[in-house]
This record gives C-alpha cells, structure tokens and sequence, in this order.
C-alpha cells in the first residue's frame, strides 16, 4: 500500500470518527488535553496542506482563519468564534480526495524540501505525504483518547 491510499485511510477513518459524535463531544477538552477533537480534526487538514500545497507553492483551501486555529501552537482556548463544523467534516472530505488527484496530477513537481519542528527532514512531496501520515497517525491517537473519556 502506497503513502496515497495509507492519507485516503486515515482520512476515511477520521470523517468516519468525526460524523459518529455530537457538537458537544467534538469540542469536550479532557482535563489533561489543551485541544479537543475538532481542532485535532482541523489542525491535520491544516497542517497537511502546509506540508504538501504550500510547500509547493500550490494554492490552498484551508486559509488564514484557518491559521489562526488550528495551526501548531493554537489552541481552543484562543478562539474569539467557534469553528464551523460542517466545513471541518468537509474539509477533511475534500482535502483528502483532492491531494490524491492532485498528486496524480503532478501538481507538487516545485516541492521546496522542509526541516519539521520535530526534526523529520523532507526533501521530496513523497517524504511530505509519508511524513502527513506519521502526523495525522498521531493525531488520530490524540483523537481516539479524547473520545475514550466522553465514554466515562
């Protein structure tokens, strides 16, 4: 299985965990986390197109709001809005179908290699997906832990 159909698993995966739960439950921060389960879910489609499109200098959905968010080092405690939760489930969806076809594409042929702040060096668009999987794996533990203490 190829770093494509591992991001298209992940990303059913997480639509599937984010459809299963209420409003209420999305935003739920667990004494012990800074974030909940929509800014997990947010932050990795974020983070993935920093990581695949803007590396590339390819235009992007996600935006500055989005930045401002859920970018590293944002929390929901910093939020003046709530965040539209039909449009974080519709990202997850559209972003993760369209870097397949766009990768197919051949759309990130100017990636710019990157240095992460977890010092994982990415000299290829290749090295990027298989380093947003790693990321979005781990956020997705984040994601099933917080789900676990809506279960107590």
């Amino acid at each position: 299985m190829d770093s494509i159909n591992i991001f298209g698993q992940i990303r059913r995966t997480l639509a599937g965990l984010m459809k299963s739960l209420s409003e209420e439950q999305l935003l739920f921060i667990p004494d012990g986390f800074d974030n909940n389960i929509a800014w997990n879910m947010a932050h990795v489609v974020y983070v993935q197109e920093s990581l695949t499109y803007r590396k590339s200098g390819v235009e992007t959905i996600t935006n500055d709001t989005h930045a401002a968010m859920f970018n590293m080092n944002t929390s929901p405690s910093d939020w003046t809005t709530q965040p539209d939760l039909a449009e974080i489930r519709e990202l997850l969806k559209i972003t993760g179908k369209k870097l397949a076809s766009d990768y197919e594409a051949g759309v990130f042929k100017n990636f710019q290699p990157y240095t992460t702040s977890t010092g994982f060096s990415l000299a290829t668009i290749e090295e990027s997906i298989a380093f947003v999987n790693f990321h979005e794996g781990l956020h997705l533990g984040t994601i099933l832990s917080i789900r676990n203490f809506l279960n107590r």
